[in-house]
């Protein structure tokens, strides 16, 4: 269960990610949605249904039960904001885990600190029936405000399993029809035992860039990467025809082009622009 008193923290995109996680790997997940707002159901409404399923749990009001469907793996629940008191220890009853986002504010780290202690006073957690754990969501991880967070959540004695960023790359790029998979940062020490970064950041080469209207759950995607040239190297290393050593082996032309679309291409969708290639 996703839970957090004030509204606002990122309950709703958790609990949706999180079942998206456990659909596309292949696990029999449900979502509930707790919340008046409907978030939750209002996303699984316009998921697409060609997409991996996930499967609403509805609620018996007039017996307070929940009609799971059979076969469950996973059950994620999105929490209504403003609980506390018997409605709190009911939805906790509901629970075997409690995931609380939390934001990096003075107000949301103090309203936090009063649910938190309040939580903690619930007989489940108390028993430690009910596991808990903190995500700080939307952080800027270089200020004042990110590190007296991390100073708060090291002193709850809670796990904290997770940071999400502010970022609005990955915005910029679902607007422009890409899906930042993942990236990767590359460091090095120098002579003088300097940490410095190495390469280049969210990059197609850093980074694994999807093309969002290619994507499918349960299959290796396309990207935008220089695997047109991976693939023509292994396969000549496999043939016993190059050793993996310089220099290089000769690049044919297909195997060139095909490298350079697939750059073009995701410099048109970032840039709006053509790409101006000398010849």
């Amino acid at each position: 269960m996703v839970l957090n008193p004030k509204a606002g923290c990122g309950k709703t995109t958790l609990a949706t990610n999180l079942a998206s996680y456990f659909s596309t790997r292949g696990r029999k997940v449900a979502l509930a949605d707790f919340d008046p707002q409907g978030s939750s159901g209002d996303w699984l409404a316009q998921r697409p249904a060609d997409r991996a399923p996930i499967y609403q749990v509805a609620l018996d009001e007039a017996k307070e039960k929940l009609l799971i469907p059979l076969g469950m793996d996973h059950i994620v629940m999105d929490a209504p904001a403003a609980t506390h008191g018997k409605e709190l220890k009911r939805h906790v009853k509901k629970a075997q885990t409690l995931l609380i986002p939390v934001l990096p504010s003075p107000i949301d780290i103090r309203a936090a600190a009063r649910f938190i202690e309040e939580l903690l006073l619930v007989g489940r957690v108390a028993r430690a029936e009910t596991r808990i754990a903190v995500v700080a969501n939307r952080v800027k991880e270089q200020t004042l405000i990110y590190q007296a967070l991390q100073r708060f959540l090291a002193s709850l004695d809670i796990p904290f399993i997770a940071t999400l960023r502010d970022s609005q790359n990955y915005i910029r790029a679902a607007q422009r029809g890409i899906i930042i998979a993942d990236t990767k940062f590359e460091f090095g020490h120098d002579a003088a035992g300097n940490l410095l970064l190495i390469d280049e950041l969210l990059t197609p080469d850093s980074s694994r860039f999807w093309p969002a209207d290619r994507y499918q759950p349960g299959r290796s995607q396309p990207s935008f990467d220089k695997q047109p040239l991976r693939d023509y190297l292994s396969g000549l290393k496999r043939a016993g025809q190059w050793n993996g050593n310089a220099p290089g082996p000769h690049l044919p032309a297909e195997v060139v082009q095909a490298t350079s679309v697939r750059y073009q291409d995701a410099y048109l969708r970032i840039t709006g622009e053509a790409l101006k290639v000398a010849l």
